[in-house]
């Protein structure tokens, strides 16, 4: 789970490539964890330099984590602009049909 966090933030911001299911899901648990000890951080302390470098770095993790959904859409062989059906009801259903679908690695168009 560490590693695949950490392959998440340290590939901030890359859109190309894919991720597989395995490392998606444990980055999103990572990411998870590390969203809670940052919202039992900012209850605990109440500075505003704390609060304002929580969100600073709850930016980088929320950026981090689309750029790897970007990654695992390309793994299924799919578009970022899939991520669109967040906007439209029940579409979080379909991406999460997405992400645990198997990679495609004959004739996808995003594998390097």
């Amino acid at each position: 789970m560490v590693d695949a966090t950490k392959e998440m933030i340290l590939h901030f911001g890359k859109i190309n490539g894919c991720t597989n299911k395995n490392d998606f899901w444990l980055a999103v648990l990572g990411f998870l964890c590390i969203e809670m000890i940052l919202f039992l951080i900012s209850h605990l302390i109440s500075l505003n330099i704390v609060h304002i470098i929580i969100i600073i770095i709850q930016i980088i993790l929320g950026i981090s984590l689309l750029t790897l959904q970007c990654r695992r859409l390309h793994d299924t062989n799919r578009s970022e602009l899939f991520l669109s059906f967040i906007f439209i009801p029940f579409g979080i259903i379909a991406l999460i049909v997405y992400y645990c679908e198997d990679s495609v690695f004959e004739n996808n168009q995003y594998r390097e």
